[in-house]
């Protein structure tokens, strides 16, 4: 019984790319296997949360898990989604919420744009 908190939980005003210590994004060492899948609540917050071109005033889901708690021995799971007013809040693991799926690039990719709605980022090519 009680409340299991996850970790992105606490990192819901600072957002973080540490994965054991790695920065997982900025190398290509084969821990992203698949490099399309769900944005995260880091993801998120990194990129200005409701002040960045992700806040499409729709809601989603993250792939972020926000907490597990127990009430009369029924469990209940819950994750963080991004509301129509572009903020991160949880939401228990049902619903209709959209989806907006993510790519990670390597670094060598060259990007242009600033990653506003009036400049969103263009990839250009390789270095």
């Amino acid at each position: 019984s009680g409340t299991i908190y996850y970790a992105p939980s606490n990192r819901i005003s600072s957002g973080s790319l540490q994965c054991n210590e790695l920065d997982i994004l900025s190398q290509d060492n084969g821990k992203i296997p698949n490099p399309i899948g769900l944005l995260t609540s880091d993801e998120y917050v990194l990129a200005g949360s409701g002040d960045s071109y992700l806040n499409t005033e729709t809601f989603y889901w993250t792939m972020s898990p926000a907490m597990y708690y127990n009430i009369y021995n029924i469990g209940y799971a819950s994750v963080f989604i991004v509301n129509d007013f572009g903020n991160l809040i949880t939401s228990f693991v049902s619903g209709t919420h959209g989806i907006r799926p993510v790519i990670n690039l390597k670094s060598a990719i060259t990007l242009s744009g600033s990653g506003t709605t009036t400049d969103p980022f263009r990839v250009v090519g390789a270095s």
